[in-house]
């Protein structure tokens, strides 16, 4: 990622300084998120519950956050023990934001809603103000869930930073555990 030309960026992406801030803003998500995070058993349990009883977890979910789309609300519940704690850990608790930022020469975009209850936004302006690479833009009126409320202008920040052929988007696994949602783009 050093020197290709790329920009990186990311629509509300799960930054923070340390693993007790990470749990803190993920915790606002909501009860499910809460429950997720309390201990490991906890966390495993209600995992192999919403695998067993896909359908009715997906109609909880639906329940639970009535702002998305009902597929993106039920899909929330698609994942696998494996997919959920190795994506808590490794890329949300993990808190190593600077230590990938160091790495990137490229230019990277944040992108988050003014309303984003599991950003941490002073964070974020933290690092922007930090690396000349890094720039933060906060969106007003608009949640974590702002690739889908505001689909139209999250497709144009993608477009307007592609050259044919170079532009790639990722939704990690980031998006179905807590309804997190983490998309990165390289965008050319």
């Amino acid at each position: 990622m050093t020197g290709s030309g790329r920009r990186d960026g990311g629509f509300g992406p799960p930054v923070y300084p340390d693993r007790s801030t990470a749990r803190n803003h993920l915790g606002r998500l909501g009860v499910m998120a809460q429950l997720s995070m309390v201990d490991g058993r906890v966390a495993r349990a209600l995992c192999a519950w919403v695998c067993a009883h896909r359908r009715a977890a997906a109609s909880f979910a639906r329940m639970l956050m009535p702002d998305l789309p009902e597929p993106i609300a039920a899909g929330g519940v698609d994942h696998s023990w494996p997919s959920f704690s190795e994506t808590l850990e490794r890329v949300i608790l993990a808190a190593e934001a600077r230590t990938w930022i160091d790495g990137i020469i490229t230019p990277v975009e944040f992108i988050v809603g003014a309303d984003d209850r599991a950003m941490d936004v002073p964070y974020l302006r933290e690092l922007a103000g930090s690396y000349s690479n890094v720039n933060l833009r906060i969106w007003p009126e608009t949640g974590h869930d702002l690739p889908l409320t505001r689909s139209v202008d999250a497709v144009d920040v993608l477009l307007a930073h592609q050259r044919p052929g170079t532009m790639t988007v990722h939704m990690s696994d980031a998006m179905d555990p807590y309804g997190v949602g983490c998309a990165t783009s390289h965008w050319g």
